[in-house]
C-alpha cells in the first residue's frame, strides 16, 4: 500500500488517469469478449478485466455525488476536454476536480 498522504497531488492525478485508462481498456476487451465468446467466460484476462471494473465502480459508491460525477467524466469515459463547461466555471470545476480526485485515491485506500 501506498501512503496516500504522501503522495503529491500530481501523482495523485496520474495514478487516477492511468486507473481511467485500464478502465476504458478493460471494459472494451469485456465487450468485444462477450461479442465474440459468449459461451466462455472463465478467461483469466476477462475475470481479471471484470474485477477491475467492480473495484473502480464500488470504490466511487463511496463518494460523494460530485466526486462520481467527475472521476465518470473525467477519467471514465472520456469526454471531450471541455465536458465541464456545461456544469460548472473553470475554476470551481479545478477545485472540485481536486477534490474529487483525492477523494476517490483515499476511497482506494492507497
Amino acid at each position: 500500500m501506498l501512503e496516500n498522504n504522501k503522495m503529491s497531488y500530481e501523482a495523485k492525478l496520474k495514478l487516477t488517469a492511468y486507473m481511467g485508462e485500464v478502465y476504458q481498456k478493460s471494459k472494451k476487451r469485456m465487450d468485444v469478449y462477450d461479442y465474440v465468446c459468449s459461451d466462455n467466460r472463465n478467461n483469466l484476462l476477462y475475470e481479471g478485466d471484470r474485477n477491475w471494473i467492480y473495484v473502480v465502480d464500488r470504490c466511487l459508491k463511496d463518494c460523494s455525488a460530485s466526486t462520481r460525477f467527475i472521476i465518470r467524466n473525467e477519467f471514465l469515459e472520456k469526454k471531450n476536454a471541455e465536458w465541464y463547461e456545461k456544469y460548472f466555471s473553470r475554476s470551481v470545476y479545478y477545485r472540485l476536480k481536486k477534490e474529487a480526485v483525492e477523494e476517490f485515491i483515499h476511497s482506494l485506500d492507497i
